[in-house]
């Protein structure tokens, strides 16, 4: 039985809400054997895109657009992700790497594999030096307590700075 219309999904002027059942899969340009999940977009508001990728085995997505920075998480599966001029890397769940603007690269899945995306426009800040690629694996980053609260444990994924305009951290709850 299909409940049309029935979803605990709610978009608001100060949150977005999203349940399983009110995804929607589209393909992307550059992107073969991928379906994309847009989870937050400029459309909606939000000053960067969020996205969850699903890959079939040979799967690829394509560089972002010029001037757009991004971060890769993995969640499932293995993909194959090369450095234009530079390495190659084997991704798995809990790795994660930071591609700063204009960073020239490759992705193709290994297996089925899903990942999750957060794109934006790099703005720079007068002074700071540009961002660095960053390559990760969140079981090596230490958590912390947020507000001093032990069951509410934050893992910083980005360093802090001036160079990096924004943050991704991962959190876990008691």
């Amino acid at each position: 039985m299909h409940s049309l219309g029935a979803t605990r999904s709610s978009l608001k002027a100060d949150h977005l809400l999203q349940t399983p059942d009110t995804f929607i899969r589209i393909p992307m340009p550059g992107a073969t054997k991928t379906d994309f999940i847009v989870h937050a977009a400029p459309r909606l508001g939000a000053g960067f895109q969020q996205l969850t990728v699903e890959f079939a085995a040979d799967g690829t997505i394509a560089a972002p657009p010029a001037g757009v920075q991004r971060f890769i998480y993995m969640l499932e599966g293995q993909v194959e992700m090369g450095i234009a001029g530079g390495s190659d890397y084997h991704l798995t769940p809990g790795k994660y790497v930071y591609l700063p603007a204009d960073t020239s690269h490759w992705m193709r899945a290994m297996t089925t594999a899903r990942a999750a995306i957060i794109e934006k426009r790099y703005q720079p800040i007068a002074g700071a030096d540009r961002p660095t690629f960053i390559v990760g694996d969140e079981a090596k980053v230490v958590s912390k307590p947020l507000g001093g609260d032990e069951g509410l444990q934050v893992r910083n994924l980005m360093p802090d700075g001036t160079s990096w305009d924004f943050a991704v951290n991962t959190m876990t709850y008691d």
